[in-house]
C-alpha cells in the first residue's frame, strides 16, 4: 500500500461517524421490550450475525469500542483465544421483533478447575462492553438484571462470571451492564480531547513541548532522526517485531515476567491483527528511528474519531534515556491524530502518572464477579479477599518500598538470572 492510499484509509476511519437510531434505516426504531420478552441467540462466530455485528470497515446503528468489532475478534479467536483454550460465545439479545438490543462477545475458560464466563480479552482489550443498540440504551437496573438472567439461562454451564474493565459508557450511550457491577476495577482509563487545529492550538496541549523539541534537536546531533508510520506490510512487520522486542524487556523489568513467553497466543494476536487489519487502516504502527535503529515504537488501533494508544514502548538503555524517545513518538502520534481530524487520543486503561499531564477525560471501569455454583462462590470469596489485600497494600507506604526493592534487585541481577 502506498503512502497516499494508507493516509486515505486512515482519513476514512476518522470521517466515519456512528449512525444514530433515528438515521439507521433497518434498525431505525426503538425496539419494544415492555413485555419483558427477549430472545437470546448464541453463535460460535460473529459472522453468523451478519446484519448486526459491527466491523472496522462498516457501521452499525449501535455504540461499541474497537475491541468489539467482528474483524478484531476474528483475529483474537484463532490466536489468543485458541491458545488460551477459551470457548467463544457470541450472544445476541433480540427484542420481540428480532431487532438487536445487545451483542456480547463472551467466552468460557477453565482455570484451576473453575469454569469462568469472561469477555474475549485476556489483557488485550482496554474496554469490555456489549454493542449497545437504541432499545438497550435506557435499560434500568431491573431490566438489565432480567435480560442477564435470560442470557445466563441460554449459555453453557459455568461456575462464575468474571466481567472486567467495563466502562460506564459505550461512547456516548450508557452501558447497561454497569448495573451488574460488583465493584470498581483496580485501574481507570484516560483520554485527551484533540484540538480542532494543530497549528493554532495543538502545541499548547503538550505539557513538555519546548523540552521535547530540545531533546529532539539533541538526538538529531547523533544522526538522522525520522518518525514514520508504516505504509506497507513489510514496514508494519518490521515495526511490530521491534515493538515486541522492546516491550519484552520493558515488562520483564517492571513485572519480572515476559508475557509474550508466559502467555501462549499473545504474540500471535498482534501478528494476526496486523495481518488482517493493517491494510484497511484499523491497525496503526509507527516508529522513531535514529539512522536505521528503532528507538521507540507503537502498535494501536484507529477507528472512527479515536486513536487507541495500546502498545507504546521504547529503548530504556541509559544511552537513550535523556532523549525521551517514547515521549517524542507519543507526541508525534498526538499531532498526527489531530491532523487526521480525530477527536480523541485514547490513552487506554492504566493509571500511569505521565497520562495526567495530557489527559482531560477520565473514565471509571467496573467489574462484576457473579458466582453461579458453590465452586464459583468459593472462587469469588478468594478473589475478593485477594483484591481487598492488594488494594490495601497499594494504599500503604509499604507498596512503594516493595516496588523500589524489586527494582533494585532486578537491576543487580546477573545476566541469565531467572526472573523473580
Amino acid at each position: 500500500m502506498n503512502s497516499d492510499a494508507n493516509d486515505s484509509a486512515q482519513r476514512n476511519q476518522a470521517e466515519r461517524m456512528k449512525m444514530t437510531a433515528k438515521d439507521s434505516g433497518e434498525f431505525g426504531f426503538v425496539p419494544d421490550i415492555t413485555s419483558g420478552t427477549v430472545r437470546v441467540v448464541i453463535e460460535r462466530n460473529p459472522a453468523a450475525l451478519p446484519g448486526f455485528w459491527p466491523r472496522t470497515t462498516t457501521t452499525t446503528p449501535g455504540r461499541y469500542w474497537v475491541f468489539q468489532c467482528a474483524d478484531v475478534i476474528e483475529a483474537w479467536c484463532p490466536s489468543l483465544g485458541m491458545a488460551q483454550g477459551i470457548e467463544s460465545l457470541f450472544v445476541a439479545v433480540l427484542d420481540a421483533r428480532d431487532q438487536p438490543l445487545l451483542l456480547l462477545p463472551l467466552g468460557i475458560r477453565s482455570r484451576g478447575g473453575v469454569r469462568q464466563l469472561v469477555f474475549l480479552d485476556e489483557t488485550v482489550s482496554d474496554y469490555n462492553a456489549p454493542v449497545v443498540f437504541a432499545g438497550a440504551r435506557d435499560f434500568d437496573v431491573a431490566t438489565m438484571r432480567r435480560v442477564w438472567h435470560d442470557i445466563v439461562a441460554s449459555l453453557p454451564p459455568f461456575d462464575v462470571a468474571v466481567l472486567e474493565k467495563m466502562p460506564d459508557m459505550v461512547k456516548d450511550w450508557p452501558n447497561p451492564m454497569r448495573f451488574l457491577a460488583t465493584g470498581p476495577s483496580c485501574v481507570g482509563a484516560h483520554g485527551m480531547t484533540l484540538p480542532a487545529d494543530w497549528e493554532s492550538d495543538g502545541k499548547k496541549r503538550l505539557p513538555n513541548f519546548r523540552d521535547s523539541r530540545r531533546r529532539l534537536r539533541k538526538l538529531a546531533e547523533r544522526g538522522a532522526v525520522s518518525i514514520e508510520t508504516a505504509q506497507t506490510a513489510e514496514e508494519a512487520s518490521a515495526i511490530l517485531e521491534a515493538m515486541i522486542s522492546m516491550k519484552r524487556r520493558q515488562l520483564l523489568r517492571i513485572t519480572g515476567v515476559d508475557p509474550f513467553d508466559a502467555r501462549p497466543g499473545y504474540v500471535d494476536y498482534y501478528v494476526e491483527a496486523t495481518r488482517r487489519l493493517f491494510a484497511g487502516g484499523a491497525v496503526h504502527l509507527s516508529a522513531l528511528r535514529l539512522d536505521d535503529q528503532i528507538l521507540a515504537a507503537h502498535w494501536g488501533y484507529v477507528l472512527d474519531d479515536r486513536f487507541y494508544q495500546l502498545m507504546p514502548t521504547f529503548l530504556e538503555d541509559e544511552e537513550w534515556r535523556f532523549y525521551a524517545p517514547g515521549r517524542l513518538l507519543n507526541e508525534h502520534l498526538i499531532e498526527w491524530s489531530t491532523r487526521q481530524g480525530l477527536a480523541i487520543f485514547d490513552f487506554g486503561c492504566g493509571d500511569e502518572p505521565y497520562k495526567a499531564a495530557y489527559c482531560d477525560q477520565h473514565w471509571s471501569l467496573n467489574e462484576a464477579v457473579l458466582p453461579m455454583t458453590a465452586i464459583g462462590q468459593l472462587w469469588s470469596l478468594a478473589f475478593n479477599a485477594r483484591r481487598f489485600a492488594a488494594d490495601r497494600l497499594r494504599e500503604s507506604a509499604t507498596w512503594n518500598t516493595i516496588k523500589a526493592f524489586r527494582h533494585r534487585l532486578r537491576s543487580r541481577r546477573p545476566a541469565g538470572w531467572p526472573a523473580s
